[in-house]
């Protein structure tokens, strides 16, 4: 190809992907990495480099908009842990929210991330942002038990990889039955963390695809010590692992505070009522008939 051949090239390509969207665009990146077999990109953004799958919903949106639930991310880095204390993320993912605390330096974090190619991101992503952090990282489930478990993994959104169970429901909204599952450790939250080793205060992250009843199972004496907690309610994703969302409104009820975390809004958030934010929770379907979610934060 000739150089006037290769300007034209360039000026047509360049006119058209300049022309194209910010989704569009989006895209038609996941199709180019998807057809040149690209298995990890490296994105500087307000909440530092991070590394992740092309494909993956949540690096899609950090390659996009260049940050992450900022809301979410101020209130447990600005709000609750401004002054130091611990952040234990349960459900870790790449480090979207552990590792931008750990980076500030007043707190300490310990993350958990069960599937081996989120964790060797969650890894990187550390090592990249946060070297010298006090910092600890597990590649373990919570859960209720000390076993190995069935663990069944999205293909484009690497935060919904989720532990698999016999179920009830009848039907499935997202084409559960034909993931790929590979094989996991699960350890029981007591048994592994004890909270009068860590600064106050002490701030727990729960967002576990479904298995949050479980984690409050082998996690009661823990989270019973714990300041905060935030956490991600589902009842499909609950019902999903043949739990009962019940269970995990009695341990929201253990807590004398609560409120709904809107998006965009977190860090407005002033806990109430507790009997007030159980009303809210149930307010959609509790049978696992709709897919609908809700995060909220409890206080002691």
């Amino acid at each position: 190809m000739g150089k006037y051949q290769e300007r034209v090239r360039d000026w047509v390509v360049g006119s058209f992907v300049g022309g194209l969207s910010a989704g569009a665009a989006h895209y038609l990146f996941d199709l180019l990495a998807r057809r040149f077999a690209v298995e990890a990109i490296r994105v500087d953004g307000d909440l530092g480099r991070f590394e992740g799958r092309p494909n993956d919903l949540v690096m899609g949106s950090y390659l996009r908009y260049r940050t992450y639930g900022p809301d979410l991310l101020e209130l447990i880095r600005d709000d609750l842990l401004g002054q130091g204390g611990t952040l234990v993320d349960i459900g870790a993912n790449i480090g979207l929210v552990c590792v931008p605390v750990a980076r500030r330096g007043l707190a300490r974090v310990i993350a958990f991330e069960p599937e081996p190619v989120n964790f060797g991101f969650l890894r990187a992503n550390l090592a990249a942002n946060a070297p010298d952090a006090a910092a600890e990282l597990h590649n373990l489930a919570i859960f209720s038990a000390d076993r190995t478990l069935t663990f069944e993994l999205s293909e484009n959104n690497l935060g919904d990889h989720r532990v698999r169970r016999k179920t009830d429901l009848s039907y499935e909204k997202y084409a559960e039955s034909r993931r790929p599952v590979i094989q996991v450790e699960g350890r029981r939250l007591d048994g592994v963390l004890d909270p009068r080793d860590l600064p106050r205060p002490i701030v727990v992250k729960i967002d576990t695809q479904g298995a949050e009843v479980d984690v409050v199972a082998g996690g009661g004496q823990f989270l019973a010590a714990a300041d905060y907690v935030i956490a991600e309610y589902c009842p499909y994703l609950i019902r999903r692992l043949n739990a009962d969302p019940a269970a995990f409104l009695d341990f929201v009820r253990t807590f004398p505070r609560g409120g709904l975390l809107v998006p965009g809004q977190a860090r407005q958030t002033v806990p109430g009522d507790i009997e007030a934010l159980v009303a809210a929770m149930t307010a959609f379907p509790q049978d696992g008939s709709a897919a609908r979610h809700v995060d909220v934060l409890l206080a002691r």
